[in-house]
């Protein structure tokens, strides 16, 4: 319905009186206009279901593992990931021989897993034997690319998500390291390597020419999925040196010389086959978000109209677009607490979707924005598309017979995971925005309850002598 919130007369002109001793004649002009602010809230949204094809590979982060839910689906992960090698290593007293063992570390962050945390599973590491693609995504299978074979295996480890005689209450406090024990030689390979040729470790390309990498993968086991934070390669070795008295001895020191870093190439390699429920509730009419893979949604706003009702109210008037805001209901869908609504959505025009996320982009609150799931109303709220009908308009007042396209009105719903900073005022930023690779998250969308609410004012001239 279109409410009139008021008319506001306003004397814009002031009358003026010119008195002249000569004529004594008395000159007046007076104009007035009417500001006229309106809301509308009768706009539907209408949208459906989208496959998402693959993920780019634009995050440091690492989904391993295997989780079943009769209301989601399968979910597969393992990954590859090259290394940011130590620029220097610790050299004096230092032999490859003093070298004890090297582990590769992968640590999960406090709740940092999706399924039972007491199912036993086994990962293992592959070395890579050539180096990583840089047009690499989420279907990518290492073995059958040929990256690496059964030989190259570097470790296995047997684990749950509870460390021992610890339980879940007091892990989820702490953060949980996976330990791979690498090949004693092979650390003794890689101290050598330095010795011989210290530019090997000047950038992680370089590097990667000598050791490509590693491909993690369950071996054994499902029911859960782990996210790690981070990934580090520790060596353990002794130093020789001397005590304050002059006296040799040894101490004995660990590490880190290799890590994932934003610089590198690490992808998650994701499977999912989505479950028939999720498959008959889109083809039924229902729109559902899935991720990690699964779907995004597609919406179509009501642009069209919008600047239809704006254009036809302002006519030659003075016309100012106040706001425009939206609100999309979202509920869960599946039984297992383990399986959330995803915790953000990127609202992106979806002609701008792929450069988005290959691109490293972050929303600019005109063609993309975010949202926080709201829990207290069970909805994602984008309070600000004002800017985004802005640009639309700027465009038909500058382009001669533009006229509003689909593509205008076309958006897409993407879960994503979004890093938050602030500067020195308290000013909250967005600094990176990824597509969500975390734990599987799924919701329904109510399209039918969203609410679409456009105010603007329109500045009528009333009259003018």
């Amino acid at each position: 319905m279109k409410l009139f919130l008021k008319s506001l007369i306003f004397s814009v002109g002031l009358v003026g009186i010119a008195v002249s001793c000569d004529s004594g004649s008395v000159g007046q002009s007076i104009s007035q206009s009417a500001i006229d602010a309106l809301i509308d809230s009768t706009y539907t949204l209408t949208g459906q279901s989208v496959l998402v094809p693959d993920l780019p590979p634009r995050t440091t982060r690492q989904l391993l593992g295997v989780v079943k839910d009769a209301d989601f689906g399968v979910l597969e992960s393992d990954f590859v990931t090259q290394f940011m090698p130590a620029s220097q290593l610790d050299t004096v007293g230092v032999r490859a021989i003093d070298i004890d063992s090297v582990k590769y570390y992968m640590r999960i962050p406090p709740k940092g897993f999706s399924g039972d945390s007491l199912a036993p599973m086994r990962a293992s590491v592959f070395a890579l034997n050539k180096i990583l693609p840089r047009d690499i995504n989420s279907s990518f299978d290492p073995i059958a690319e040929g990256y690496c074979e059964e030989s190259d295996m570097l470790g296995t480890v047997s684990y749950s998500a509870t460390a021992l005689g610890m339980g879940d209450s007091i892990f989820s406090l702490y953060e949980r390291e996976v330990a791979v024990k690498l090949p004693l030689q092979w650390g003794r390979d890689f101290f050598n390597k330095y010795m011989e040729s210290p530019e090997t470790f000047a950038s992680p390309t370089a590097f990667a020419n000598w050791f490509p990498g590693v491909y993690v993968t369950n071996t054994y086991g499902s029911g859960r999925v782990m996210y790690i934070s981070s990934s580090v390669v520790t060596f353990f070795y002794r130093k020789h040196t001397k005590t304050a008295a002059g006296n040799d001895t040894v101490i004995r020191l660990q590490k880190d010389y290799l890590a994932t870093t934003p610089e590198i190439i690490n992808n998650n390699n994701v499977r999912l086959k989505v479950a028939q429920s999720v498959i008959d509730k889109i083809a039924s009419g229902e729109v559902i978000i899935q991720a990690p893979m699964g779907y995004d949604a597609k919406i179509t706003l009501p642009i069209k109209e919008l600047v239809a009702e704006y254009m036809n109210s302002k006519g030659d008037n003075l016309g100012v677009v106040n706001n425009l805001y939206m609100n999309i209901p979202a509920e869960k869908i599946s039984k297992d607490g383990n399986i959330t609504v995803p915790y953000n959505l990127l609202l992106i025009k979806s002609t701008e979707r792929e450069t988005f996320f290959n691109e490293n982009k972050v929303t600019d609150n005109i063609t993309s924005y975010y949202a926080a799931y709201n829990e207290q109303t069970k909805s994602y709220e984008f309070p600000e598309l004002r800017k985004y009908l802005l640009s639309v308009l700027d465009k038909i007042d500058s382009e001669e017979g533009y006229v509003v396209g689909d593509e205008d009105c076309e958006f897409t719903l993407v879960p994503v995971g979004v890093t938050l900073d602030s500067d020195y005022y308290g000013n909250t930023y967005v600094i990176n925005v990824v597509p969500w690779i975390d734990s599987p998250v799924m919701c329904k969308l109510n399209l039918d309850g969203a609410k679409i609410k456009f105010g603007y004012s329109i500045q009528q001239l009333l009259h003018k002598q």
